[in-house]
């Protein structure tokens, strides 16, 4: 069981740096250089809030001029946050002109996305650590740390027995 949660934190730690990192980091560099792209459209936007907790977020960004083009997609993850009924209005950077997101992520909610990276990853990572240190002391079933344990228990309770036995025999 430990070594099945160690490989799944260590998947989804994973997959969120891969999928989630690049995007965050993109947008905290070109802070401040976002302004809105005319030339641009999006199409397909939608939120979906599970439990309250986290909202996940999607939209196309579509080329007005170019409509066969294929379109580029926005996907950013929130928490405590709604996102429903905003405007999603495309930005590019005026740095990087290859760069375009939406607004409401890049600069509304940009904060918000970057806490819920790290509290995320650092909990993925908390765990992942936890389940390693398990795993190197022995803390599971029929690990070193969980025979020991056994050990003193029945050390223990053979204790307790000489102790009934002796008082008895006194008495």
């Amino acid at each position: 069981m430990l070594v099945m949660g160690l490989l799944l934190f260590a998947g989804g730690l994973y997959f969120i740096t891969v999928t989630y990192a690049g995007e965050i980091l993109r947008d905290i560099r070109l802070a401040g250089t976002w302004q809105a792209a005319y030339d641009l459209r999006a199409v397909n936007g939608s939120c979906k809030r599970h439990n309250f907790v986290v909202t996940f977020c999607s939209a196309k960004i579509q080329s007005v001029a170019e409509p066969n083009r294929a379109a580029v997609t926005s996907e950013f993850m929130m928490l405590f946050s709604s996102g429903g009924g905003e405007l999603l209005v495309p930005v590019r950077s005026t740095t990087d002109r290859s760069a375009v997101a939406i607004a409401y992520a890049t600069e509304t909610k940009l904060t918000n996305r970057t806490m819920t990276f790290i509290g995320l990853t650092g909990t993925l990572a908390a765990m992942l650590i936890g389940l390693v240190n398990a795993l190197a002391k022995g803390r599971y079933n029929g690990g070193a740390a969980h025979r020991d344990l056994l050990a003193g228990i029945a050390e223990l309770q053979a204790r307790a027995e000489s102790t009934q036995t002796l008082s008895r025999t006194t008495a």
